[in-house]
């Protein structure tokens, strides 16, 4: 895949932010306000660089009374014979004031210490429920998966874990990746009362078409680490 300058730019500029985040934390209480400040942190010079093109600064909410959705590429499912590459579907929730009461409720479980007595498997099985919970409000306009990333990765280091989430970034573990990601979307979508009947039916088709390749919580299991 090529990329622009500019793409090429952001990358290098959120990068050493979230390195920096890597060896100072955010000192915060893993609620609204962290969240917000993790992604503002790792997003601040992208306005003044003008590479920043949306209504909300970086640590904002995005402000939208619909839901979201939109096809994400997987290039290594392409046809041998030269079919287009693979398609999931990715879905996210409205962000209104019942999506902020929601994420309120998930953040309350987002502790560290409720991960630390937690073996790999369970501990991979919550990190991965908290992910999708977050994924699924999507309360950011742009960089939600750099600002979960970084916010999972800083609750596991307390917790005793590290997250090797950069083992998962070739092109094959980064679809499977994906689609691990867009099922966890699929199955909150599904209970969603708010989602369109015709967008809920081609996610469920998608996921059904998926339900192959592992689940976050198996790709995670591989790679976290305990911490000694």
């Amino acid at each position: 895949m090529q990329y622009t300058e500019n793409e090429l730019l952001e990358s290098d500029l959120t990068r050493r932010r979230i390195r920096q985040l890597q060896d100072n934390p955010i000192q915060g209480k893993y609620d609204i306000a962290h969240l917000k400040e993790t992604h503002r942190y790792i997003f601040q010079d992208l306005p003044k660089a003008g590479l920043w093109d949306y209504d909300v600064q970086p640590g904002e909410f995005r402000q939208e009374a619909s839901g979201w959705h939109k096809g994400r590429v997987l290039e290594s499912l392409r046809g041998a014979d030269g079919n287009p590459p693979d398609v999931s579907m990715s879905v996210y929730s409205r962000m209104d004031s019942k999506a902020i009461a929601k994420l309120r409720t998930v953040l309350e479980g987002a502790k560290p210490e409720n991960f630390k007595v937690l073996d790999k498997k369970a501990f991979a099985e919550k990190i991965s429920t908290l992910y999708h919970d977050l994924d699924y409000l999507h309360p950011f306009r742009e960089g939600n998966s750099r600002t979960l990333r970084t916010f999972t990765e800083q609750i596991a280091r307390e917790a005793g874990y590290k997250m090797n989430w950069q083992n998962l970034n070739s092109q094959a573990n980064r679809d499977l990746l994906f689609i691990a990601r867009d099922r966890g979307l699929t199955e909150r979508a599904l209970r969603d009362k708010d989602w369109h009947t015709e967008e809920k039916d081609i996610a469920r088709y998608d996921a059904n078409r998926h339900r192959i390749y592992p689940n976050l919580s198996q790709l995670l299991e591989k790679t976290v680490e305990k911490i000694r």
